[in-house]
């Protein structure tokens, strides 16, 4: 996914895609398996509305800054040999900047840390306020459809959203 969502102008070769994947999926595993470790006791202590919250919060933190390091790391050759500036129509290309890759690289990030959170917290915040009135569902079935149910619907609207929060491309100003 991060190579088809790369900048073309960056060539990367099979060498550059499995550094990156590899820092990547180390930094992922790490941060799930660290903030999990560090929050065992105090979600021992939780049930109900408080651990589906709790939960909530601690993977999207997880899957927030893995998503940010993952960006950073499978498309670090941007930031560090830059990405093709053009005029505002694409026809004339000046070369490659540093500082449009850093911008690039950034934006991307920004959008995969925004992304998690309604993914989140709308099936947890949703099933949280059904089960305080009551009418969330007792058959485990019809519950796990449920929340199947919210977690499509919060990931059709959350994708669309943190992809638009950016102009697929920008202007930068001339120092």
């Amino acid at each position: 996914m991060n190579y088809g969502n790369r900048n073309a102008s960056s060539e990367y070769t099979t060498t550059d895609l499995a550094r990156g994947y590899s820092a990547a999926v180390v930094t992922s595993v790490g941060i799930a398996l660290v903030s999990r470790t560090l929050m065992a006791k105090r979600l021992a202590t939780l049930s109900g509305p408080k651990l589906i919250l709790t939960n909530a919060f601690l993977n999207w933190t997880a899957a927030a800054l893995a998503g940010f390091a993952n960006c950073a790391l499978m498309r670090q050759k941007e930031l560090f040999e830059g990405i093709n500036v053009t005029n505002k129509d694409g026809s004339v290309t000046y070369g490659k900047s540093k500082e449009a890759g850093k911008t690039a690289l950034l934006q991307t990030g920004l959008s995969r840390f925004i992304l998690p959170f309604p993914v989140l917290f709308f099936p947890a915040l949703s099933i949280t306020a059904l089960v305080k009135i009551g009418c969330w569902p007792r058959n485990s079935t019809v519950a796990k459809l449920a929340e199947l149910g919210l977690c499509v619907l919060s990931l059709s609207l959350a994708l669309p959203g943190s992809v638009a929060l950016f102009k697929q491309q920008s202007m930068l100003k001339l120092d």
